[in-house]
């Protein structure tokens, strides 16, 4: 990953060689004039020349680095193609051929294409997946092995499902989310507007219950309402009824879980889900305890969005020699102190604060001397994101994490000082990536430093090294 992500040599030249010749093949197929519709209204002279593509690309190109290689070759395909599309004359001749060129230049291996750009834990090469999402639908009916083949029909071999934006069909989301059959990831922190109704019916379901407002007249459907001596066989015939459309729960297999706007209802079902390894809580409400939590065991990764500190001490408490990865984002009256004292397990920790008075600090850490306090202390965390608008915060906070050897200083500030106290490790000795707001990259060895600012020019992402 290293050598394809930044280094000057001659594996990455050759790389960037082939991206080059890619994007430029593509389009030429694509603005040649030469080139007209057959009589069935389509484009056929991309046939040969993508066929020769997709055979040089299976025969040279080395298997152990295809994914990667294959994710800066679309990337560039991606640079073509919007520039492209913003041609009015070219527009629906690369709609067609683009994904073509798509098709050719995946290599057999490669069973994975990740398009998403990972904010939480970057990687060298998440700089390269700023993919046109258009190119990618347009090329996914081309991609017909068995495992596109199941994703476009059924989908119900789907672990991970992440929903998100405005919803247009009102129907169940849960008809929709129980089709599938293997989740072991299930985000819906991004679904708006999810009603706390339909949470619950989810989470009854994942735990494999039925729903409390199933059994009310009001949601029985097409099942006769019972009263009386009846009430009970009229409750079993719902029961069934669920369970017909919606069968199995999910609670065993489930490893990971978001949510947003949850209750106290709701955190009492999500605490059943016994082998959770992750769980993302956004919006949860402010007099909603998450004490119940405390009981999953498994619980490795734990994040927090927009809730009050104090509430979730005594979960934090529970959890801290557990918790491996913990992300606090605009948690009021989070204490430094408390979280080096309580949660000494975690490695990977992240801090987002929009607000500076969502932290408390000490009252001199403004000082000079401020990275002399005493505490708090972080040393047992080895990766560490932080987003602070105050510079002088920013620099205090940074101070305390002397053994990161990841660092992703997201708000900068344009902090000259402070990329500077970074760059020569006057604190952080042992520092070995640093991500540097969205376009820099300093990586560490024994000869130094290497700086990379990647930067757009004609809409090609491009590497400039600052020694």
């Amino acid at each position: 990953m290293e050598s394809l992500a930044y280094g000057e040599t001659l594996f990455n030249r050759s790389i960037e060689a082939a991206c080059d010749y890619v994007s430029d093949f593509m389009k030429h197929l694509t603005t040649d004039t030469r080139y007209t519709r057959g009589p069935d209204g389509k484009y056929h002279h991309y046939q040969v020349p993508c066929g020769r593509l997709q055979v040089y690309v299976t025969c040279h190109m080395p298997r152990d680095v295809a994914g990667d290689v294959t994710l800066r070759i679309i990337r560039r395909v991606s640079v073509c193609y919007t520039n492209l599309i913003k041609d009015g004359r070219f527009r629906s001749a690369c709609e067609e051929i683009a994904p073509r060129v798509i098709k050719a230049v995946i290599h057999p291996s490669v069973k994975c294409l990740d398009f998403i750009r990972d904010n939480w834990h970057p990687t060298l090469l998440d700089y390269y997946k700023d993919v046109s999402g258009d190119i990618m639908y347009r090329a996914l009916p081309l991609l017909r092995d068995r495992d596109i083949e199941t994703l476009a029909n059924k989908c119900k071999r789907i672990r991970f499902l992440s929903l998100g934006g405005k919803r247009i069909n009102r129907s169940s989301i849960l008809n929709l989310i129980s089709r599938f059959e293997c989740l072991e990831e299930l985000n819906l922190s991004l679904l708006r507007p999810l009603s706390g109704d339909e949470l619950k019916e989810i989470l009854c379901w994942l735990v494999g219950i039925v729903p409390s407002q199933k059994l009310s007249a009001e949601n029985t459907g097409d099942i006769p309402t019972c009263t009386g001596a009846s009430s009970q066989a009229n409750d079993e015939a719902l029961v069934e009824e669920f369970r017909r459309k919606h069968p199995a729960g999910r609670s065993e297999q489930l490893k990971s879980f978001g949510c947003t706007d949850a209750r106290f209802e709701h955190i009492n079902l999500i605490c059943k889900f016994c082998n959770l390894t992750s769980l993302f809580l956004c919006d949860v409400v402010p007099s909603c305890s998450l004490t119940p939590l405390k009981y999953l065991n498994q619980l490795k990764n734990f994040a927090l969005v927009r809730y009050l500190f104090s509430n979730a001490e005594e979960l934090l408490t529970a959890l801290g020699s557990q918790l491996t990865c913990l992300k606090l984002v605009d948690v009021f009256g989070t204490k430094l102190t408390f979280l080096s004292q309580n949660c000494r397990s975690v490695k990977c920790l992240h801090l987002f604060f929009s607000q500076p008075v969502f932290l408390i600090l000490p009252d001199n850490y403004r000082g000079v001397y401020s990275y002399l306090l005493p505490v708090p202390d972080f040393s047992f965390v080895r990766n560490f994101q932080v987003y602070i608008t105050e510079r002088l915060a920013r620099r205090y906070i940074l101070s305390r994490f002397v053994n990161v050897r990841k660092l992703s200083v997201v708000l900068t500030g344009d902090d000259t000082f402070l990329l500077d106290f970074l760059i020569h490790r006057t604190r952080l000795t042992r520092l070995e990536e640093l991500y540097w707001g969205c376009d820099t990259l300093a990586v560490f060895s024994e000869r130094g430093p290497n700086i990379y600012k990647f930067v757009t020019v004609a809409g090609a992402t491009l590497q400039r090294i600052v020694k």
